[in-house]
């Protein structure tokens, strides 16, 4: 046995061809299992990231079912007292949810919603501005006495 593992006594590769093709195809074999280490660590790095965003995502979606179904409820509890007193109508059961909606139309909801905030807020900002503006003594109405 030598350093390099068990051999043969009657197989000698210092110096042959075939021994040196031999290392370079093991050396470049590592190089490329290196390779594809390292590029399992990034990749494993960006799902790990993927993962978080997407769990982030499902518990807000979570949340906003939750939310959804709890307005549902008091919708259709308002509903069914604002017709309680209708007594030829035959009130029936909530119907169920339907499944499989596509949520996209929800998120965009919630984005929308969240710039009509933000213009709201700059509204609000711009309309105390005008009514400061307008109060101030320059620019009050004065009346006439004649």
């Amino acid at each position: 046995m030598t350093s390099e593992g068990p051999v043969h006594e009657h197989l000698r590769f210092d110096g042959s061809p075939y021994a040196n093709k031999y290392k370079e195809k093991t050396a470049e074999h590592t190089a490329a299992a290196d390779r594809l280490r390292e590029e399992d660590r990034r990749r494993a790095v960006e799902l790990g990231k993927r993962l978080v965003e997407l769990e982030e995502a499902r518990e807000r979606a979570a949340r906003s079912a939750t939310v959804s179904r709890a307005v549902v409820e008091l919708h259709w509890e308002a509903a069914l007292e604002a017709l309680w007193s209708e007594s030829w109508l035959k009130l029936q059961p909530k119907p169920r949810a339907a499944t499989g909606a596509d949520a996209t139309p929800l998120d965009r909801l919630d984005d929308e919603l969240a710039r009509l905030a933000h213009l709201d807020a700059e509204l609000a900002r711009r309309s105390e501005a005008l009514h400061a503006a307008l109060h101030r003594s320059r620019w009050s109405l004065r009346m006439r006495r004649g």
